[in-house]
């Protein structure tokens, strides 16, 4: 026990370590470029929610409710439900596709910090490596993404059974 608690503050201490490295190299520049991308990628996902969701909503409650229940309270609680769904699919989405576009900057900051720390030998920068890590990423995370869906998708249904959920 005592182990993991140690492990657990060295822990902290390396988010301290890795920020020194970063002002004591000047590598905050490849951190702003992540910052950018991943504001954009929030703006771009509440975009489509907003220009989209409202009309696929519509329609998935005009089309899939039967005629006796497209009152407005059903109406209402169905696009809240909706609404929901979509702020959980955000959350769930937002990290893979991220992380698939930031794949090469990130892979790049590492290899850089451990030229930096004397553990390995600097290599030069190409596109062809930027292309292979950039398609590398948006395999690895577009996988991790079908997982994630597909497991949530099975699990979720079981927070509706008692003493389960």
């Amino acid at each position: 026990m005592g182990g993991m608690i140690a492990e657990f503050f060295r822990g902290f201490r390396s988010y301290g370590n890795a920020h020194r490295v970063i002002i004591r190299h000047r590598l905050w520049r490849f951190l702003v470029i992540p910052g950018i991308l991943s504001i954009a990628v929030v703006i771009a996902i509440i975009w489509f929610g907003g220009v989209y969701f409202d009309n696929w909503a519509n329609a998935l409650v005009q089309y899939a409710l039967p005629e006796s229940l497209r009152g407005d309270a059903t109406r209402a609680i169905a696009m809240v439900l909706l609404w929901i769904l979509l702020v959980l699919l955000a959350f769930m989405t937002y990290k893979h596709i991220t992380l698939a576009f930031l794949a090469p900057i990130l892979g790049h900051l590492s290899e850089k910090t451990e030229v930096l720390l004397g553990h390995q030998s600097a290599e030069g920068f190409s596109i062809a490596r930027l292309l292979q890590d950039l398609g590398r990423g948006i395999t690895i995370n577009l996988r991790n993404l079908l997982y994630t869906l597909v497991l949530t998708a099975i699990v979720w249904p079981l927070v509706f059974v008692p003493l389960i959920g």
